[in-house]
């Protein structure tokens, strides 16, 4: 006999030689042993993770002469014949090419039959899902009523393409991936038994590209056999599915993190030259920058399946990010990953995925140094200001304003008598009141925006009142919640060396004013479209 590959030499022939899937071995393995045999499975699952086996294994296990427990001998002549593939009691029915009426119509002729050989006729049909309306319709009496002698065995990747009627008749067992380390346990055993040698890291390797499916590992490894002979390493690996190298991976990490973007459209250029698959490229992208987003957030280098030699580098490139940076990178590369599919230029869908993900990253990161630096001014500044001694600022002989110069029997209200003898009078802030604007623009812009509408109206002993708008009473609110209103009492406090407060107070209405100025007329409304784009829908003030 020919070479049989390896998925078919090691495929499962005993419930017990299945890998993870102990909740579908276990549950058909009583029944058989309890003589519960249904009339009708629905066996469903991605590819590869044992399904069409487990109908095998199934098959044998009704008709066995001296089964145990559930399991099929293999020993017997029932066995062998579903073993050998000439058993006459095991239809296999190949739903993608046998999908029309007159093929269902031909089953349901035969089904009639007794058994040649065993007690059970087992008929297993692969795809099911691929069957027309018309045969499924002509298999549902079938599948109600079936002859005591028949078993049904349905399986499929995609149940949901089935009609309720059907899944209603079945009893439904759904595969699952195999895990990783399921996997890898099957693999060394495979190699162990095969007499090959395959390194650790490439054993984990196949696992993660299997993507959970045993026969798709197998596969694998049997082409790495072909071309490395007896000893495949990582690199064999890398050599035949064209997987990007951990370096020019580093390599592209190092340039998004460092906003580089000249080196990272020209590392993409290269990758392509090589001849790269770019839809390779972008999922090993993806797959480098969540084994980052593992080690950032919880540490853990087994989640990674990292090779032992990269995992200092990897964790020493993951320092350099922030996880909501890596949660972006990740998202964007999907994202092109599954447009690639439709469009005929997939590099340019790379390089800009990568070039959005650096700028989304790149204005957060901006903001936050900018704000940093301005608490590290406003601290100097704070510094600055307990340290000088209080400097006694002179009156100005300037008239205040009209209407609100007090009368002359009474004391003048707008001075303030500190204990180092320093005064300031409202002549002196009205004439320093552009001053102290943009001073308080400069630390705090919110602050700017509320205070820019107010007017110093007097001088209450250490307290400056301010007056606002009867039509700004939100932005006297604003003005007086504890962080606008610190922020104006350190601009006084360094404008003028004194420790001043402020108090803020409503205005009557102007003169001629009988309707409220419209919102987009605000300016903390104008400042807010400017700095944030959008346009106004509603203002509720008061919170």
């Amino acid at each position: 006999m020919g070479y049989l590959a390896l998925y078919r030499q090691w495929r499962p022939q005993t419930f017990r030689e299945l890998v993870g899937q102990e909740h579908v071995s276990r549950t058909l393995q009583n029944a058989l042993a309890a003589r519960r045999i249904s009339h009708a499975y629905l066996f469903c699952g991605p590819r590869g993770t044992g399904k069409t086996s487990t109908a095998k294994i199934l098959a044998k296990a009704v008709n066995c002469m001296a089964p145990l427990d559930g399991e099929p001998c293999n020993e017997c002549p029932q066995c062998q014949r579903v073993n050998n593939g000439s058993s006459l009691d095991v239809l296999e029915i190949d739903a993608a090419s046998n999908r029309g009426i007159d093929e269902i119509r031909d089953l349901r002729e035969k089904v009639k039959f007794a058994p040649a050989e065993g007690q059970y006729r087992v008929y297993i049909i692969d795809e099911v899902h691929m069957l027309t309306n018309e045969a499924f319709n002509a298999l549902l009496k079938t599948l109600e009523e079936p002859p005591a002698h028949a078993v049904f065995v349905l399986a499929t990747t995609e149940p949901q393409k089935l009609p309720l009627t059907v899944l209603s008749r079945c009893q439904r067992f759904d595969f699952r991936r195999i895990g990783k380390d399921q996997m890898v346990a099957r693999l060394q055993d495979v190699v162990a038994q095969s007499g090959v040698r395959v390194s650790p890291d490439a054993l984990k390797f196949i696992a993660r590209s299997a993507a959970g499916g045993m026969r798709d590992a197998l596969s694998l490894l049997d082409q790495c056999l072909t071309y490395a002979g007896e000893e495949v390493t990582l690199a064999h690996l890398r050599e035949i599915l064209g997987v990007v190298d951990t370096e020019i991976l580093m390599a592209l990490a190092e340039g998004v993190a460092g906003w580089d973007r000249e080196k990272v459209l020209r590392l993409v250029q290269e990758g392509i030259a090589a001849g790269k698959d770019v839809r390779r490229m972008t999922g090993d992208l993806a797959g480098f920058f969540r084994d980052l987003l593992i080690l950032k957030v919880c540490g853990d280098e087994e989640m990674t399946g990292l090779p032992v030699e990269d995992l200092a580098g990897v964790s020493a490139m993951a320092e350099q990010f922030e996880t909501p940076q890596l949660v972006n990178i990740i998202d964007s590369l999907c994202a092109a990953e599954a447009e690639m599919k439709w469009s005929t230029y997939p590099g340019v869908l790379l390089e800009l995925a990568l070039l959005k993900a650096m700028e989304q990253a790149r204005g957060p990161a901006l903001l936050e140094k900018r704000i940093a630096a301005l608490e590290q001014q406003l601290g100097r500044g704070q510094m600055a200001a307990a340290r000088e001694e209080p400097v006694k600022v002179p009156p100005v002989p300037t008239a205040p304003p009209p209407g609100l110069t007090p009368p002359a029997s009474l004391p003048q209200k707008g001075s303030i008598d500190p204990p180092g003898g320093a005064t300031v009078v409202l002549a002196t802030v009205t004439q320093r009141w552009q001053e102290i604007l943009d001073a308080i623009k400069k630390i705090k812009i919110t602050a700017y925006a509320f205070l820019v509408e107010a007017e110093p109206l007097e001088m209450d002993q250490h307290t400056l009142v301010l007056g606002f708008p009867a039509d700004h009473s939100f932005h006297k609110e604003r003005m007086e919640q504890p962080e606008n209103r610190q922020a104006v009492e350190r601009v006084l406090q360094q404008v003028f060396r004194l420790p001043l407060k402020i108090k803020c107070v409503m205005q009557g209405n102007p003169a001629g004013q009988g309707v409220a100025a419209e919102p987009q007329d605000d300016p903390v409304v104008r400042m807010a479209i400017e700095i944030f784009g959008g346009e106004l829908v509603e203002i509720k003030e008061g919170g």
